[in-house]
Order: structure tokens, then C-alpha cells, then sequence
């Protein structure tokens, strides 16, 4: 029984686990290579500080704020509130955001490096996971 669960481990970390991860990473990496985001320059029109919510209540986190900001993109001007972790920003401040630009309404959390260390951190975790199926394999 044991050299069978050495052998499904091996199964499983030497194709489905890198191939899943794979599949994901070659996703983010196709939506954002392709031109799907845009950075600009957003000024913030307004900063409210909210309490925390309940899975952070009790940490050190005090709350989260909720931004609205306004920015241009394509000659046309949009105003989009989002909320964030507590910063220091004040209101006339000009901050770099990521949009989409299929729904230019939408404040992206992540930016196009963002986005490149998660896919590299995906690739070394299935080449990693490769790894250890061989070795499992092996036994």
C-alpha cells in the first residue's frame, strides 16, 4: 500500500498539480500580456476611513478606507470608489491605478508586475512539484 500512495503522489505531483498551475499562470499571464490593463494617473477625489471588517477586527489592521477616485481614459472621465487598506493618501493626490480596459468602471488590484511575479512564483512551484514527483516516483 505504500509504494501505491508513493506512486499516486508521484502522479499527482509530477502532472496534474503543474499542469493545473500551468494552466491558471498562462491564464493571468495571457489577460494581462494582451493589453487588457491600462496604469494611469488617478487623482483622489475622497477618502473615507471605515471599520474594519469582521475577519480583521481584531487584528492591528484599524480599518479600510474608501477611495473615490477620478481619472481619464479614453476622453472620457470616470469616478470610481474602491476600497483599500488603510494608507496614508490625502484627498487632491494624484495615485497610479490599474483598469481594465473592457470595463474601464473597475479598479484592478493587481498591476502587470504583480501579475509577472505571481506567474514566475506559479512555474517555480510546478517545477518544484515536478521535482517531488520524480522523487516520489522513484522510492
Amino acid at each position: 500500500m505504500g509504494k501505491l500512495m508513493h506512486k499516486v503522489n508521484g502522479i499527482i505531483f509530477l502532472i496534474f498539480l503543474p499542469c493545473l498551475m500551468t494552466i491558471v499562470s498562462f491564464h493571468i499571464a495571457n489577460f494581462y500580456a494582451n493589453d487588457n490593463t491600462k496604469e494611469l494617473q488617478a487623482e483622489v477625489m475622497s477618502v473615507e476611513i471605515t471599520e474594519a471588517p469582521s475577519y480583521f477586527r481584531y487584528s492591528r489592521i484599524p480599518g479600510v478606507m474608501k477611495v473615490k477616485y477620478k481619472y481619464n481614459f479614453r476622453n472620457k472621465q470616470y469616478v470610481t470608489e474602491k476600497e483599500e487598506p488603510t494608507t496614508k493618501i490625502k484627498v487632491g493626490n494624484n495615485k497610479k491605478i490599474t483598469i481594465s480596459k473592457n470595463n474601464p468602471n473597475i479598479i484592478l488590484d493587481y498591476s502587470k508586475k504583480d501579475a509577472n511575479i505571481f506567474v514566475l512564483t506559479f512555474v517555480t512551484v510546478a517545477i518544484l512539484s515536478c521535482i517531488s514527483g520524480i522523487i516520489c516516483l522513484k522510492q
